[in-house]
């Protein structure tokens, strides 16, 4: 009998020890790795379970991953060898925080009514609040650049009020660079959020080239300002019978570029009247200088037969017509160019002749 008990005992198979000293270490928001006191007997291999999964056998890297950002993970870890497994160890760790959103933010740049210092354009941002994804957040930072060069930059504690207004240390027409940052406890830095803008400026104070045509209708002509520091939004436009045009009548011209633009119109001219058109080119940073061109309105009724003074003879067959100018207030702006006569003898004839006339 006791011999049968010592052949049992001699074929039992000898189970893998259970791993000792093991260790869950966190590595990054989605990885974890895997430590234990290392073991020489080569038929021995290691599965994990992690949070519940399935038994897996380790890795070469010895971590495992797809866990979400500032995750509590139990993983199990057991020894397998042709003889069986081993009992089980457990170790529990945390992936690391994750990133806080990229920070969404509006930025614009203003002027004041009287453009031409630094002080005159300010920056205005607010931001919206970012997620911090596991930890709380911490701060905010703000960062304004020109040439790769540092302008202006703080931090902003999670519950200050997320805006701010900065004046005084901006160049007119000139791009800069805008970075919003959000930290959070773990001081991981979300996504960088950029916007390059340009600071406004008045056109050049030449105002644009406005060129005026009469037809039946008013013609003008816009040409943008020598600078316009940025792209001429659109015109604005007025015309009068009076050398002081009322500026606050001035119309909008939509425009996208810096050619030329022409518009008509027909106002119903009277004739020969002064009228004055004036324009102004409007950029980003608003109404540059206004332009003005002033010319007369053409005549616009046919000159009437009645104004001939008298008619003398001028020589054997001739006859000299002496007459006013049509209407005297006509006579200062225009030149009468000719006149048509018709006389009788004998049968009528119509002729043409320029001033003075001879028959």
């Amino acid at each position: 009998m006791l011999i049968w008990i010592f052949i049992l005992i001699g074929i039992v198979k000898a189970l893998p020890s259970t791993p000792v000293n093991f260790e869950v270490i966190t590595l990054s928001t989605q990885c974890l790795g895997l430590s234990w006191q290392p073991t020489t007997d080569s038929d021995i291999s290691h599965e994990v379970s992690c949070a519940n999964s399935l038994w897996a056998e380790v890795s070469t890297e010895k971590k495992v991953c797809n866990f979400a950002p500032y995750t509590s993970v139990t993983c199990s870890l057991r020894a397998r060898s042709s003889d069986g497994v081993s009992g089980e160890t457990s170790a529990t760790s945390t992936t690391s925080c994750g990133t806080p959103a990229k920070v969404l933010y509006n930025a614009a740049f203003t002027t004041s009514n009287t453009p031409g210092t630094p002080e005159d354009i300010s920056l205005e941002i607010d931001w919206d609040e970012s997620q911090p994804f596991c930890s709380s957040l911490s701060y905010y930072k703000l960062t304004i650049t020109q040439n790769s060069n540092d302008v202006f930059h703080q931090q902003f504690h999670v519950n200050d009020q997320r805006e701010i207004t900065l004046d005084g240390i901006f160049t007119a027409y000139t791009e800069y660079e805008i970075i919003m940052l959000a930290f959070n406890s773990q001081n991981n830095q979300s996504e960088l959020s950029v916007k390059l803008l340009t600071t406004p400026q008045l056109p050049s104070s030449d105002g644009p080239g406005i060129h005026m045509n009469f037809y039946s209708c008013v013609s003008l002509t816009f040409s943008p300002p020598s600078t316009p520091n940025g792209y001429i939004l659109y015109y604005r436009y007025a015309c009068d019978y009076t050398a002081n045009v009322d500026l606050s009548t001035l119309q909008l011209t939509q425009f996208t570029d810096t050619s030329e633009l022409q518009v008509s119109f027909c106002p119903g001219l009277e004739s020969m009247k002064k009228y004055t058109c004036a324009a102004a080119a409007v950029n980003s940073a608003g109404a540059g200088e206004v332009s003005t061109t002033t010319e007369y309105t053409p005549v616009t009724h046919h000159v009437e037969s009645r104004y001939v003074l008298y008619i003398r003879p001028y020589s054997m067959g001739l006859v000299r017509v002496y007459f006013y100018s049509p209407i005297p207030y006509y006579a200062e702006h225009v030149e009468i160019k000719s006149a048509i006569f018709s006389y009788i003898i004998m049968l009528q004839e119509v002729l043409v002749c320029h001033i003075p006339c001879t028959l």
